[in-house]
C-alpha cells in the first residue's frame, strides 16, 4: 500500500508543476512570487518525506540495483551543486526562488533513493 502511495505522490509531484493556490483566485502573478508553502508540490514533497520516514523497512527484501543508486547519488550531488550556484547569482530574489525549487527536488531524490536502497 505504501509503495502505491509513494508512486502516486511522485506522479502528483511531476504533474503539479508550479501550480499555486493563488491561481484559483485569478492572481496570475501568484505562481511566480508566491511563498513555497503555498505551492502544491511543497505539500506533496512533505507527504512523500513523511511517508518515507514512517515506512517500515523490510530487512529481508533485496536492496535496489546499484546502478540506480549510483545514478541517484550523482543526481543528488548535481542538485547540491546547482543549489550552491545560487550563492553567486546577481538576482538574489530569483535565485532564492530557484533554490527553494532545487531543495524540493533534492528531498524528492533522497526519498526515492532511500526507498530503492531499502528494497521498496
Amino acid at each position: 500500500m505504501a509503495d502505491k502511495l509513494s508512486g502516486l505522490l511522485l506522479a502528483l509531484y511531476v504533474l503539479s508543476g508550479r501550480w499555486a493556490i493563488g491561481r484559483l483566485f485569478g492572481d496570475e502573478a501568484a505562481g511566480a512570487s508566491s511563498l513555497p508553502f503555498l505551492e502544491l508540490r511543497f505539500w506533496i514533497v512533505l507527504a512523500l518525506a513523511g511517508l518515507t520516514l514512517v515506512r517500515r523497512r523490510n530487512p529481508n527484501a533485496p536492496a535496489g540495483g546499484s546502478g540506480v543508486l549510483t545514478f541517484s547519488s550523482a543526481l543528488i550531488l548535481f542538485l547540491f551543486y546547482m543549489l550552491l550556484t545560487a550563492v553567486w547569482s546577481p538576482n538574489g530574489d530569483y535565485a532564492l526562488q530557484k533554490a527553494c525549487e532545487i531543495i524540493l527536488m533534492i528531498i524528492t531524490a533522497l526519498c526515492v533513493q532511500v526507498n530503492i536502497a531499502s528494497g521498496n
